[in-house]
Protein backbone atom coordinates (compact mmCIF):
# COMPACT_ATOMS: atom_id res chain seq x y z
CA UNK A 1 0.00 0.00 0.00
CA UNK A 2 2.61 2.56 0.79
CA UNK A 3 4.38 1.25 -2.45
CA UNK A 4 1.15 2.15 -4.17
CA UNK A 5 1.24 5.65 -2.66
CA UNK A 6 4.91 6.28 -3.57
CA UNK A 7 4.35 5.34 -7.02
CA UNK A 8 1.38 7.85 -7.48
CA UNK A 9 3.63 10.90 -6.19
CA UNK A 10 3.61 13.80 -9.03
CA UNK A 11 6.64 13.14 -10.61
CA UNK A 12 7.96 16.51 -10.45
CA UNK A 13 7.75 16.52 -6.55
CA UNK A 14 9.07 12.93 -6.52
CA UNK A 15 12.47 14.43 -8.74
CA UNK A 16 12.32 16.93 -6.33
CA UNK A 17 12.41 15.34 -3.43
CA UNK A 18 15.82 13.24 -4.62
CA UNK A 19 17.52 16.47 -5.51
CA UNK A 20 16.66 17.52 -2.36
CA UNK A 21 19.14 14.96 -0.95
CA UNK A 22 22.32 16.74 -2.87
CA UNK A 23 24.12 19.36 -0.75
CA UNK A 24 22.30 22.75 -1.19
CA UNK A 25 25.45 24.19 -1.93
CA UNK A 26 26.34 22.21 -4.64
CA UNK A 27 22.88 21.96 -6.41
CA UNK A 28 22.39 26.02 -5.63
CA UNK A 29 26.01 26.77 -7.36
CA UNK A 30 24.88 24.36 -10.45
CA UNK A 31 21.89 25.74 -10.99
CA UNK A 32 23.41 29.61 -10.69
CA UNK A 33 25.78 28.31 -12.94
CA UNK A 34 23.30 27.53 -15.60
CA UNK A 35 21.14 30.10 -15.02
CA UNK A 36 24.23 32.64 -15.93
CA UNK A 37 25.28 30.09 -18.40
CA UNK A 38 21.69 30.97 -20.43
CA UNK A 39 21.73 34.49 -19.31
CA UNK A 40 24.88 35.17 -20.61
CA UNK A 41 23.62 33.11 -23.88
CA UNK A 42 20.71 35.78 -24.34
CA UNK A 43 22.35 38.84 -23.93
CA UNK A 44 24.91 37.40 -26.83
CA UNK A 45 21.52 36.86 -28.51
CA UNK A 46 19.89 40.23 -27.37
CA UNK A 47 23.24 41.97 -29.06
CA UNK A 48 22.77 40.03 -32.41
CA UNK A 49 18.97 40.33 -32.51
CA UNK A 50 19.42 44.54 -32.30
CA UNK A 51 22.34 44.40 -34.71
CA UNK A 52 20.18 42.56 -37.15
CA UNK A 53 17.54 44.77 -36.00
CA UNK A 54 19.91 48.14 -36.59
CA UNK A 55 20.75 46.52 -39.89
CA UNK A 56 17.68 46.03 -41.11
CA UNK A 57 16.22 49.58 -39.92
CA UNK A 58 19.04 50.67 -42.21
CA UNK A 59 18.83 48.40 -45.42
CA UNK A 60 14.46 49.88 -44.93
CA UNK A 61 15.99 53.27 -45.00
CA UNK A 62 18.11 52.63 -47.66
CA UNK A 63 15.26 51.04 -49.79
CA UNK A 64 13.38 54.25 -49.25
CA UNK A 65 15.31 56.36 -49.97
CA UNK A 66 16.42 54.81 -53.03
CA UNK A 67 12.75 54.78 -53.91
CA UNK A 68 12.58 58.42 -53.35
CA UNK A 69 15.40 59.32 -55.42
CA UNK A 70 13.74 57.30 -58.04
CA UNK A 71 10.88 59.00 -57.95
CA UNK A 72 13.16 62.55 -57.75
CA UNK A 73 14.74 61.40 -60.77
CA UNK A 74 11.24 61.09 -63.11
CA UNK A 75 10.23 64.00 -61.33
CA UNK A 76 12.95 66.07 -62.13
CA UNK A 77 13.18 64.42 -65.93
CA UNK A 78 9.73 65.20 -66.48
CA UNK A 79 9.66 68.99 -65.07
CA UNK A 80 13.10 69.71 -67.52
CA UNK A 81 11.29 68.43 -70.28
CA UNK A 82 8.21 70.04 -69.62
CA UNK A 83 9.93 73.87 -68.74
CA UNK A 84 11.55 73.19 -72.49
CA UNK A 85 8.62 72.30 -74.34
CA UNK A 86 6.89 75.03 -72.83
CA UNK A 87 9.21 77.62 -73.30
CA UNK A 88 9.45 76.40 -77.21
CA UNK A 89 5.80 76.91 -77.53
CA UNK A 90 5.34 80.33 -75.78
CA UNK A 91 8.59 81.88 -75.86
CA UNK A 92 8.12 83.21 -72.28
CA UNK A 93 11.46 83.61 -70.46
CA UNK A 94 9.83 82.10 -66.71
CA UNK A 95 10.13 78.56 -68.46
CA UNK A 96 13.79 78.91 -69.45
CA UNK A 97 14.56 80.20 -65.66
CA UNK A 98 12.66 77.24 -64.71
CA UNK A 99 14.60 74.64 -66.62
CA UNK A 100 17.87 76.66 -65.71
CA UNK A 101 16.44 76.67 -61.65
CA UNK A 102 15.68 73.20 -61.48
CA UNK A 103 19.17 71.97 -63.57
CA UNK A 104 20.89 73.99 -61.37
CA UNK A 105 20.32 75.03 -58.21
CA UNK A 106 17.26 72.71 -57.35
CA UNK A 107 18.96 70.08 -59.31
CA UNK A 108 16.14 67.46 -57.97
CA UNK A 109 17.39 65.27 -61.04
CA UNK A 110 21.12 65.62 -60.49
CA UNK A 111 21.24 64.64 -56.81
CA UNK A 112 18.88 61.61 -57.10
CA UNK A 113 21.45 60.25 -60.20
CA UNK A 114 24.18 61.24 -57.29
CA UNK A 115 22.31 58.94 -54.41
CA UNK A 116 21.47 56.04 -56.73
CA UNK A 117 25.28 56.04 -58.37
CA UNK A 118 26.42 55.71 -54.85
CA UNK A 119 24.43 52.69 -54.52
CA UNK A 120 25.27 51.29 -57.96
CA UNK A 121 28.90 51.39 -58.03
CA UNK A 122 30.62 48.41 -59.82
CA UNK A 123 27.15 46.54 -60.15
CA UNK A 124 25.11 46.27 -62.97
CA UNK A 125 22.46 48.66 -61.82
CA UNK A 126 25.77 51.35 -62.81
CA UNK A 127 26.12 50.00 -66.27
CA UNK A 128 21.91 51.01 -66.57
CA UNK A 129 22.59 54.28 -64.28
CA UNK A 130 25.75 55.34 -66.81
CA UNK A 131 23.22 54.75 -70.05
CA UNK A 132 20.34 56.47 -68.63
CA UNK A 133 22.99 59.40 -67.97
CA UNK A 134 24.65 58.80 -71.80
CA UNK A 135 20.96 59.57 -73.19
CA UNK A 136 20.17 62.35 -70.60
CA UNK A 137 23.13 64.17 -71.84
CA UNK A 138 22.11 63.74 -75.79
CA UNK A 139 19.23 65.32 -74.48
CA UNK A 140 20.36 68.06 -72.90
CA UNK A 141 22.42 68.91 -76.09
CA UNK A 142 19.16 69.02 -77.87
CA UNK A 143 17.24 71.04 -75.67
CA UNK A 144 19.88 73.69 -75.22
CA UNK A 145 19.84 73.93 -79.69
CA UNK A 146 16.08 74.27 -79.32
CA UNK A 147 16.78 76.92 -76.07
CA UNK A 148 19.00 78.91 -78.77
CA UNK A 149 16.30 78.71 -81.33
CA UNK A 150 14.29 80.43 -79.41
CA UNK A 151 16.25 82.39 -77.92
CA UNK A 152 17.67 83.16 -82.07
CA UNK A 153 13.68 83.88 -82.97
CA UNK A 154 13.61 86.34 -80.32
CA UNK A 155 15.97 88.36 -81.35
CA UNK A 156 19.05 87.78 -78.81
CA UNK A 157 22.29 87.73 -79.29
CA UNK A 158 25.12 85.32 -78.56
CA UNK A 159 26.35 88.33 -76.23
CA UNK A 160 22.83 87.99 -74.68
CA UNK A 161 23.26 84.84 -73.57
CA UNK A 162 25.54 86.03 -70.39
CA UNK A 163 22.38 84.72 -68.34
CA UNK A 164 22.84 81.04 -69.53
CA UNK A 165 26.01 79.89 -69.30
CA UNK A 166 25.20 76.49 -70.44
CA UNK A 167 23.76 77.89 -73.87
CA UNK A 168 27.19 79.73 -74.61
CA UNK A 169 28.78 77.06 -76.30
CA UNK A 170 25.78 76.11 -78.67
CA UNK A 171 26.33 77.20 -82.09
CA UNK A 172 23.19 77.43 -84.68
CA UNK A 173 23.76 76.09 -87.90
CA UNK A 174 23.94 78.65 -90.88
CA UNK A 175 20.40 76.82 -92.08
CA UNK A 176 18.89 77.20 -88.73
CA UNK A 177 20.11 81.13 -88.76
CA UNK A 178 18.57 81.48 -92.23
CA UNK A 179 14.91 80.75 -90.55
CA UNK A 180 12.36 83.30 -89.88
CA UNK A 181 11.17 83.40 -86.08
CA UNK A 182 8.47 81.00 -86.89
CA UNK A 183 10.53 79.02 -88.16
CA UNK A 184 12.80 78.83 -85.34
CA UNK A 185 10.05 78.69 -83.26
CA UNK A 186 8.45 75.41 -84.88
CA UNK A 187 12.11 73.79 -85.66
CA UNK A 188 12.73 74.38 -81.56
CA UNK A 189 9.17 72.54 -80.99
CA UNK A 190 9.94 69.77 -83.35
CA UNK A 191 13.62 68.98 -81.72
CA UNK A 192 11.64 68.90 -78.11
CA UNK A 193 8.84 66.87 -79.14
CA UNK A 194 9.45 64.80 -82.04
CA UNK A 195 10.08 60.75 -82.24
CA UNK A 196 13.39 60.43 -81.67
CA UNK A 197 13.47 63.06 -78.70
CA UNK A 198 10.85 60.90 -77.05
CA UNK A 199 12.90 57.58 -77.91
CA UNK A 200 15.85 59.14 -76.06
CA UNK A 201 13.32 60.17 -73.02
CA UNK A 202 12.04 56.87 -73.40
CA UNK A 203 15.23 55.18 -73.14
CA UNK A 204 16.47 57.03 -69.75
CA UNK A 205 13.26 56.29 -68.14
CA UNK A 206 14.04 52.31 -69.27
CA UNK A 207 17.42 52.19 -68.02
CA UNK A 208 16.43 54.34 -64.50
CA UNK A 209 13.61 51.55 -64.22
CA UNK A 210 16.25 48.92 -64.83
CA UNK A 211 18.47 50.50 -62.70
CA UNK A 212 16.20 51.13 -59.53
CA UNK A 213 14.90 47.18 -60.10
CA UNK A 214 18.62 45.64 -59.87
CA UNK A 215 18.84 47.52 -56.84
CA UNK A 216 16.04 47.60 -55.13
CA UNK A 217 15.72 44.38 -55.61
CA UNK A 218 18.95 43.84 -54.20
CA UNK A 219 18.21 45.52 -51.31
CA UNK A 220 15.01 43.69 -50.86
CA UNK A 221 16.69 40.39 -50.56
CA UNK A 222 19.00 41.53 -48.24
CA UNK A 223 16.17 42.87 -46.21
CA UNK A 224 14.69 39.22 -46.84
CA UNK A 225 17.75 37.77 -45.87
CA UNK A 226 18.41 39.48 -42.60
CA UNK A 227 14.38 39.45 -41.68
CA UNK A 228 14.68 35.80 -41.63
CA UNK A 229 18.42 35.77 -39.02
CA UNK A 230 16.25 38.37 -36.97
CA UNK A 231 13.40 35.60 -37.08
CA UNK A 232 16.00 32.70 -35.55
CA UNK A 233 17.52 34.73 -33.44
CA UNK A 234 14.43 36.03 -32.32
CA UNK A 235 12.96 31.85 -32.02
CA UNK A 236 16.46 30.86 -29.96
CA UNK A 237 16.13 33.71 -27.38
CA UNK A 238 12.27 32.60 -26.74
CA UNK A 239 13.81 28.80 -26.74
CA UNK A 240 16.62 30.28 -24.23
CA UNK A 241 13.71 32.66 -22.25
CA UNK A 242 11.84 29.50 -21.35
CA UNK A 243 14.66 27.25 -20.63
CA UNK A 244 15.75 30.28 -17.96
CA UNK A 245 11.79 29.93 -17.04
CA UNK A 246 12.30 26.42 -16.39
CA UNK A 247 15.44 26.64 -13.85
CA UNK A 248 13.62 29.43 -12.30
CA UNK A 249 11.26 27.32 -11.24
CA UNK A 250 13.00 24.00 -10.93
CA UNK A 251 14.59 26.61 -8.41
CA UNK A 252 12.05 28.11 -6.60
CA UNK A 253 10.23 24.44 -6.29
CA UNK A 254 13.44 23.60 -4.96
CA UNK A 255 13.56 25.73 -2.36
CA UNK A 256 9.84 25.20 -1.17
CA UNK A 257 10.40 21.14 -0.76
CA UNK A 258 13.87 21.60 0.57
CA UNK A 259 13.93 24.57 3.04
CA UNK A 260 10.63 26.35 2.81
CA UNK A 261 8.56 23.59 3.57
CA UNK A 262 10.25 22.50 6.51
CA UNK A 263 10.52 26.31 7.75
CA UNK A 264 6.60 26.47 7.73
CA UNK A 265 6.44 23.35 9.50
CA UNK A 266 8.97 24.34 12.80
CA UNK A 267 7.30 28.12 12.07
CA UNK A 268 4.06 26.25 13.43
CA UNK A 269 5.88 24.89 16.37
CA UNK A 270 7.53 28.67 16.98
CA UNK A 271 4.33 30.16 16.80
CA UNK A 272 2.88 27.81 19.47
CA UNK A 273 6.32 28.77 21.58
CA UNK A 274 7.13 25.11 21.63
CA UNK A 275 10.19 23.49 21.16
CA UNK A 276 11.17 22.83 17.57
CA UNK A 277 11.70 19.01 16.96
CA UNK A 278 15.12 18.02 16.11
CA UNK A 279 14.61 16.28 13.04
CA UNK A 280 15.16 16.16 8.69
CA UNK A 281 18.73 16.95 7.35
CA UNK A 282 21.89 17.30 9.13
CA UNK A 283 22.12 20.89 8.23
CA UNK A 284 18.30 21.89 9.43
CA UNK A 285 19.16 19.34 12.77
CA UNK A 286 21.79 21.67 13.76
CA UNK A 287 19.59 24.73 12.86
CA UNK A 288 16.63 23.81 15.17
CA UNK A 289 19.23 23.47 18.35
CA UNK A 290 20.75 26.53 17.52
CA UNK A 291 16.88 28.05 17.27
CA UNK A 292 15.77 25.87 20.29
CA UNK A 293 19.07 27.26 22.14
CA UNK A 294 18.12 30.94 21.11
CA UNK A 295 14.65 30.80 22.10
CA UNK A 296 15.49 29.90 25.51
CA UNK A 297 18.12 32.63 25.65
CA UNK A 298 15.70 34.79 24.24
CA UNK A 299 13.18 34.12 27.00
CA UNK A 300 15.65 35.39 29.68
CA UNK A 301 16.82 38.30 27.81
CA UNK A 302 13.65 39.36 26.60
CA UNK A 303 12.12 40.88 29.90
CA UNK A 304 15.59 42.31 30.78
CA UNK A 305 16.16 44.06 27.92
CA UNK A 306 12.27 45.53 27.51
CA UNK A 307 12.48 46.94 31.04
CA UNK A 308 16.45 48.45 30.36
CA UNK A 309 14.85 50.26 26.57
CA UNK A 310 12.57 52.09 28.50
CA UNK A 311 13.68 52.75 31.84
CA UNK A 312 16.34 54.79 33.80
CA UNK A 313 19.23 52.68 35.50
CA UNK A 314 19.49 55.35 37.81
CA UNK A 315 16.25 56.23 38.73
CA UNK A 316 14.55 52.90 37.99
CA UNK A 317 11.80 55.37 36.79
CA UNK A 318 10.76 55.18 32.51
CA UNK A 319 13.34 57.22 30.48
CA UNK A 320 13.53 59.08 27.73
CA UNK A 321 11.83 56.11 25.24
CA UNK A 322 9.77 54.90 27.53
CA UNK A 323 8.46 58.74 28.07
CA UNK A 324 7.95 58.73 24.08
CA UNK A 325 6.17 55.63 23.78
CA UNK A 326 3.66 56.66 26.51
CA UNK A 327 2.69 59.38 25.22
CA UNK A 328 1.96 58.01 21.68
CA UNK A 329 -0.44 55.92 23.91
CA UNK A 330 -2.05 58.89 26.32
CA UNK A 331 -4.87 61.05 25.96
CA UNK A 332 -3.53 64.19 25.98
CA UNK A 333 -7.22 65.55 26.67
CA UNK A 334 -7.85 63.65 30.22
CA UNK A 335 -4.50 64.31 31.45
CA UNK A 336 -2.38 65.94 33.97
CA UNK A 337 1.53 66.51 32.82
CA UNK A 338 3.57 67.63 35.87
CA UNK A 339 7.13 68.67 33.99
CA UNK A 340 9.62 68.45 37.14
CA UNK A 341 13.19 70.28 37.52
CA UNK A 342 15.84 69.25 39.88
CA UNK A 343 16.81 72.74 41.68
CA UNK A 344 20.50 73.62 41.34
CA UNK A 345 21.13 70.69 40.57
CA UNK A 346 24.58 71.59 38.77
CA UNK A 347 26.13 72.92 42.21
CA UNK A 348 25.04 69.35 43.81
CA UNK A 349 26.85 67.97 41.07
CA UNK A 350 29.88 70.56 40.53
CA UNK A 351 30.53 70.40 44.80
CA UNK A 352 29.46 66.94 45.66
CA UNK A 353 30.07 64.90 43.04
CA UNK A 354 28.18 63.16 39.98
CA UNK A 355 27.43 60.11 42.36
CA UNK A 356 25.61 62.95 44.74
CA UNK A 357 24.11 63.79 41.72
CA UNK A 358 22.41 60.50 41.19
CA UNK A 359 21.57 59.89 44.56
CA UNK A 360 19.66 63.30 44.31
CA UNK A 361 18.03 62.04 41.00
CA UNK A 362 17.11 58.49 42.81
CA UNK A 363 15.73 60.22 45.81
CA UNK A 364 13.37 62.68 43.45
CA UNK A 365 12.44 59.53 41.88
CA UNK A 366 11.20 57.71 44.99
CA UNK A 367 9.66 60.82 46.25
CA UNK A 368 7.99 61.27 43.18
CA UNK A 369 6.30 57.38 43.06
CA UNK A 370 5.84 57.52 46.77
CA UNK A 371 3.25 60.56 46.41
CA UNK A 372 1.76 59.40 43.19
CA UNK A 373 -0.74 56.30 42.07
CA UNK A 374 0.85 53.28 40.62
CA UNK A 375 -1.40 54.08 36.97
CA UNK A 376 0.85 57.24 36.61
CA UNK A 377 4.10 57.17 35.25
CA UNK A 378 6.92 58.74 36.04
CA UNK A 379 9.50 59.72 33.57
CA UNK A 380 13.56 60.68 33.54
CA UNK A 381 13.17 63.07 30.12
CA UNK A 382 15.94 64.71 30.90
CA UNK A 383 19.37 65.72 33.01
CA UNK A 384 17.73 66.83 35.99
CA UNK A 385 13.92 66.65 34.50
CA UNK A 386 11.25 64.47 35.07
CA UNK A 387 7.89 64.49 34.06
CA UNK A 388 4.73 62.99 35.57
CA UNK A 389 1.71 61.99 33.35
CA UNK A 390 -1.43 61.62 35.36
CA UNK A 391 -4.31 60.09 33.21
CA UNK A 392 -7.84 61.14 34.55
CA UNK A 393 -6.74 63.96 36.56
CA UNK A 394 -9.04 66.86 35.89
CA UNK A 395 -7.89 70.46 36.65
CA UNK A 396 -10.33 70.32 39.43
CA UNK A 397 -7.57 68.25 41.62
CA UNK A 398 -5.29 70.83 40.42
CA UNK A 399 -4.81 72.16 44.63
CA UNK A 400 -4.00 68.55 45.37
CA UNK A 401 -1.35 67.91 42.92
CA UNK A 402 0.47 71.46 44.17
CA UNK A 403 0.19 70.11 47.70
CA UNK A 404 1.70 66.88 46.80
CA UNK A 405 4.98 68.78 45.75
CA UNK A 406 4.79 71.09 48.44
CA UNK A 407 4.91 67.47 50.40
CA UNK A 408 7.65 66.61 48.73
CA UNK A 409 9.56 69.51 48.83
CA UNK A 410 8.93 70.07 52.77
CA UNK A 411 9.93 66.42 53.37
CA UNK A 412 13.59 67.08 51.36
CA UNK A 413 13.67 70.16 53.71
CA UNK A 414 13.36 68.06 57.03
CA UNK A 415 15.74 65.22 56.15
CA UNK A 416 18.93 65.05 57.08
CA UNK A 417 21.02 65.09 53.79
CA UNK A 418 24.61 66.19 53.03
CA UNK A 419 23.42 68.53 50.41
CA UNK A 420 20.15 70.43 49.70
CA UNK A 421 17.10 69.07 47.26
CA UNK A 422 13.77 70.86 46.24
CA UNK A 423 11.80 70.68 42.92
CA UNK A 424 10.52 73.12 41.00
CA UNK A 425 7.16 71.79 38.97
CA UNK A 426 5.24 73.03 35.91
CA UNK A 427 1.59 71.70 35.85
CA UNK A 428 -0.92 71.54 32.62
CA UNK A 429 -4.31 70.10 32.36
CA UNK A 430 -4.96 68.28 28.66
CA UNK A 431 -7.54 70.39 26.86
CA UNK A 432 -9.73 69.44 23.75
CA UNK A 433 -7.81 69.29 20.78
CA UNK A 434 -4.22 69.20 22.70
CA UNK A 435 -1.19 67.02 21.40
CA UNK A 436 1.77 65.64 23.95
CA UNK A 437 3.73 68.70 22.91
CA UNK A 438 1.02 70.95 23.63
CA UNK A 439 0.76 69.88 27.56
CA UNK A 440 4.69 69.68 27.92
CA UNK A 441 4.69 73.35 26.10
CA UNK A 442 2.37 74.64 28.54
CA UNK A 443 3.96 72.90 31.38
CA UNK A 444 7.57 74.20 30.45
CA UNK A 445 5.54 78.11 30.75
CA UNK A 446 4.47 76.93 34.18
CA UNK A 447 7.88 75.99 35.27
CA UNK A 448 9.39 79.10 33.94
CA UNK A 449 7.28 80.98 36.26
CA UNK A 450 7.86 78.74 39.63
CA UNK A 451 11.65 79.33 38.60
CA UNK A 452 11.32 82.85 38.03
CA UNK A 453 9.91 83.79 41.42
CA UNK A 454 12.43 81.83 43.05
CA UNK A 455 12.22 77.71 42.70
CA UNK A 456 11.38 74.85 44.77
CA UNK A 457 7.04 75.16 43.90
CA UNK A 458 5.03 74.52 41.42
CA UNK A 459 2.46 76.54 39.10
CA UNK A 460 -0.07 75.64 37.30
CA UNK A 461 -0.70 77.17 33.24
CA UNK A 462 -3.86 78.53 32.57
CA UNK A 463 -4.36 80.99 29.89
CA UNK A 464 -1.68 82.47 32.37
CA UNK A 465 0.44 80.55 34.63
CA UNK A 466 -0.64 81.42 38.52
CA UNK A 467 1.83 80.41 41.60
CA UNK A 468 0.22 78.30 44.08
Amino acid sequence: MIEEEKNRQNPVEKALRITARIPARILAFLIGFLILAVTVTMLVFLRLTVKSFTELKRESVDYLRMSKAATDLQAGSDQLTEQVRYYAVTGDRKYLDGYFEEADVTRQRDRAIETISREAAGTKADEYLQEAMRCSTNLMEREYYAMCLVLSAQGESEDGLSRYPALRDVRLTDEDLALSADGKMEKALFIVTDESYQQEKDKIEGNTSLCMADLLGGMFAAQENTSRGLEKRLQYQTILLITLLGLFLFFILFVHFSVFSPMRRAIEYIRDNHAIPVEGGREFRFLAKALNEMRDENRRKTGQLAFESTHDPVTGVYNRTGYEQLTEQMDPENTAFLLVDVDLFKQVNDNYGHEAGDRALAEVAAALLSNFRPQDHICRIGGDEFAVLAGGVPRAHADSLVQKIGEINRSFREAEQEFPISISVGIAFGETGDAPDDLFRKADKALYEVKRVGRSGAAVYQDEPSIL
